[in-house]
C-alpha cells in the first residue's frame, strides 16, 4: 500500500519553490521530470495537476487544531509518497523555512496540517 499526503499551497509557484528547497537538502535528489527523491526513507515528491479537482473539496477539510487553518484555494499541489510520518514532519519544517507562502499537508483523513505543525503521531498517511 502506498502511503502519502498531498502538499497544497495557494501559490501557483509552490512546486518550483519546493524543488529548490529540497535540492539544497543532502538527502534529496531532483530528477529531469521535476520530482524530488530521497532513499532514506524512500520518498517521492512530485507535482500534479490539481485543476481537474476544483476547490469544492476544500469545504470538507478540517484544520489540525482549533487554531489551525485550511487553504482557501489551491494554487498548486504535489504528492508526497512516504511511509514515515516523522520524515514528513521533518520535511515540513525544512519547507516552512524556505517557502514564501503557507503550505499544508493534507492527510488521508482530510485534516490539513500547516507544514511546520505536523504531528507525526496524528497525521494520516493512509
Amino acid at each position: 500500500m502506498v502511503r502519502y499526503v498531498v502538499l497544497v499551497s495557494e501559490s501557483a509557484v509552490m512546486p518550483r519553490d519546493v524543488l529548490r528547497a529540497l535540492a539544497a537538502h543532502p538527502r534529496f535528489e531532483i530528477d529531469d521530470n521535476g520530482s524530488a527523491h530521497s532513499r532514506h526513507p524512500l520518498t517521492t515528491v512530485e507535482p500534479f495537476d490539481w485543476s481537474v479537482e476544483g476547490d469544492d473539496w476544500l469545504t470538507d477539510l478540517k484544520p489540525s487544531s482549533p487554531s489551525g487553518s485550511i487553504p482557501s484555494r489551491v494554487g498548486s499541489a504535489m504528492m508526497m509518497t512516504c511511509g514515515s510520518a516523522s520524515w514528513i514532519a521533518e520535511t515540513g519544517l525544512l519547507l516552512a523555512a524556505e517557502l514564501r507562502e503557507p503550505a499544508w499537508f493534507i492527510g488521508n483523513d482530510g485534516v490539513a496540517w500547516l507544514v511546520e505543525q505536523v504531528d507525526p503521531a496524528r497525521i494520516d498517511l493512509g
